[in-house]
């Protein structure tokens, strides 16, 4: 919910702003819309031009790019050839049948003893003649369990023993099977080990693990030379660990991609320079191989021409603003000179209309427009007094004719009561009937068009008495009044017609007592009047044609359109609302402003 009247609230906002521009421009001055249809334009031409020039750089960026991963990817492969070199060193190396067997043999001598020194001896000399086939490998150690038993070659410092105890640890977990351990910052080596199983007799048994420390100069340093760029820098991540690099890492560490990150590229600023950086993820190894290389050398000069280029957009900017101003004068001046005319022509001075137009005569169509307006001055002052007289009489003629729609309508149904009661020999009842048909017949055709709500109060009961003679105990009538009702005035034979209806609708087609209220009251602003029944009520498809003033009366749906209409001709502002419920009735109401006779304009 929250989200939603958030949403709701940002629509509003845009909505405000969007009307809040347009009323702008509607208030600002032509020389102002010239201008700004300008500016949009050449606004948007210029950027269009940038646009197209750093779609160009971003082609460049994606061809260097592409360039930059292909050589990486050949890079990366270079690497991982070097490290099949050391996997390949330790397989052949844990299953040469000589090792296999001195290693066997020494079992036999305890530990430690001269004679299990003796076939050490062997076995190291068998090991150190396989390594000097593989320069990267910098030394090797023979370990039984986690105990070191010799170390062959060039002497690489001490290895932390928690690392070296997770390394023989998971040699061990692999059963033979290759495993290393990526360099960092207190040991720049690459650390591998791989178990020895007995395989010349298929037993499998443990004799040993050998340990590799390998130099990671030779395994990166070969292939730099074949990346982008003279200056590549070359850096290798397993997670944020530093496995290789020919630069000062820790400066552009917070440049170097997301272990997520698979692949990518971006241009970053390091010490006063642009750096094109490429990044990507070895699938054997799982590390990060990042190659960054001067950009500002490449591009500089793309980048100086689209800076003139942008320069030059500015400055011709600036001058076709200026030019456009100087023009937007010319033809809005004689416009502005014509529009203060125009407005003096509202207030009804025509002569000083005449004066404020411009003598000499201009041959473009403003010109044309001023000289027929000149002529046109004298004609207009009587088409406006003549079309006033027109519209006040066709309004009055319009009033009246839906008055008098009205009262034919009413008489009709009355004297249709009158005369079923005179057969029903009801003459008493009839005699008092036609009296308060005379009382509403001088209400009605009275001459003034309006009424105090006290005199409408007065022709609805008149009008009930004679229908609860005709209707007898199905029709129950309630009237509730508030406020002081006799100064205010309200469009004559406004309030009956809703009643009529609600005995048409409400009471004709009902089984049951039809309970009609009504309800006038006075309250700040408005005069408000409510008639409500517990008739049989409307559909939504008839409620919505009723509305819309759409419905096909029977006979007596005429007056809430009238009405409706005569509310439109009277008032500048008013409320009418019709709201219906199939099996429990219909609430017409009806609000208009609270106005004394004076102050009506009928």
């Amino acid at each position: 919910m929250k989200n939603h009247s958030g949403n709701h609230k940002g629509k509003d906002r845009i909505v405000q702003l969007k009307e809040k521009i347009k009323s702008r421009l509607r208030q600002s001055s032509l020389s102002k819309k010239i201008i700004l249809i300008y500016v949009l334009f050449a606004g948007i031409t210029c950027v269009a031009s940038v646009l197209a020039l750093q779609t160009s750089l971003d082609i460049y960026d994606s061809k260097l790019y592409e360039n930059s991963i292909e050589e990486l990817s050949f890079y990366i492969s270079r690497v991982d050839e070097n490290m099949s070199k050391i996997e390949t060193y330790s397989y052949t190396t844990v299953l040469d049948k000589d090792i296999q067997q001195q290693l066997m043999d020494s079992k036999e001598f305890l530990y430690p003893s001269d004679a299990y020194s003796y076939k050490m001896t062997g076995v190291r000399r068998n090991i150190y003649e396989k390594m000097t086939e593989y320069p990267e490998v910098l030394s090797t150690s023979y370990y039984y369990f986690n105990s070191i038993r010799f170390k062959t070659g060039i002497d690489t410092g001490k290895v932390d023993s928690e690392r070296m105890s997770d390394l023989l640890g998971r040699a061990h977990a692999e059963t033979g099977s290759y495993v290393y351990t990526a360099p960092s910052k207190d040991y720049p080596y690459l650390l591998a080990a791989r178990d020895i199983r007995e395989a010349t007799y298929a037993s499998l048994d443990y004799l040993g693990t050998i340990v590799l420390v390998s130099n990671t100069n030779s395994i990166f340093y070969n292939g730099i030379s074949s990346l982008q760029g003279e200056d590549s820098n070359v850096a290798v991540y397993s997670g944020e660990n530093i496995v290789y690099s020919n630069f000062n890492e820790e400066k552009i560490a917070k440049y170097i991609p997301q272990a997520t990150e698979n692949k990518g590229h971006k241009i970053i600023r390091y010490q006063g320079e642009r750096y094109f950086m490429c990044y990507l993820k070895s699938d054997k190894t799982g590390w990060t191989y990042v190659n960054m290389f001067p950009y500002t050398k490449i591009f500089g000069e793309i980048m100086i021409v689209r800076y003139i280029l942008i320069g030059c957009f500015l400055i011709l900017f600036g001058l076709m603003i200026f030019c456009m101003r100087k023009m937007s004068r010319l033809i809005t001046t004689p416009l502005s000179t014509l529009s203060d005319s125009m407005q003096v022509v509202m207030k009804g001075d025509f002569d000083q209309a005449m004066e404020i137009l411009p003598k000499e005569t201009y041959g473009d169509e403003v010109g044309e427009i001023t000289e027929e307006f000149k002529s046109m001055l004298e004609q207009i002052n009587t088409l406006i007094r003549t079309n006033y007289e027109k519209q006040a009489v066709i309004q009055e003629t319009k009033y009246r004719l839906l008055q008098a729609q009205i009262n034919p309508h009413f008489l009709y149904n009355t004297l249709n009561a009158i005369n079923w009661m005179i057969k029903a020999r009801r003459n008493e009842e009839a005699g008092l009937m036609n009296i308060e048909l005379g009382n509403l017949l001088h209400a009605t055709f009275a001459q003034r068009p309006l009424a105090t709500v006290e005199e409408e109060i007065g022709i609805i009961k008149s009008y009930i008495t004679i229908q609860q003679f005709r209707y007898q105990n199905k029709l129950e009538f309630e009237l509730e009044r508030q406020g002081d009702l006799s100064e205010y005035c309200v469009p004559r034979m406004m309030i009956q017609p809703l009643v009529e209806n609600s005995i048409a609708y409400g009471l004709e087609n009902a089984f049951e007592k039809c309970r009609i209220r009504v309800e006038v009251c006075e309250e700040e602003q408005w005069i408000a009047i409510r008639v409500s029944d517990t008739g049989t009520g409307m559909s939504p498809q008839e409620l919505e044609q009723i509305r819309n003033m759409t419905f096909t009366p029977k006979g007596h749906g005429i007056g809430l359109k009238n009405i409706k209409e005569r509310l439109e001709l009277i008032y500048e502002s008013y409320q009418f609302h019709i709201n219906s419920e199939e099996g429990k009735g219909t609430v017409i109401s009806i609000k208009v402003p609270k106005l004394k006779e004076g102050e009506i304009n009928v």
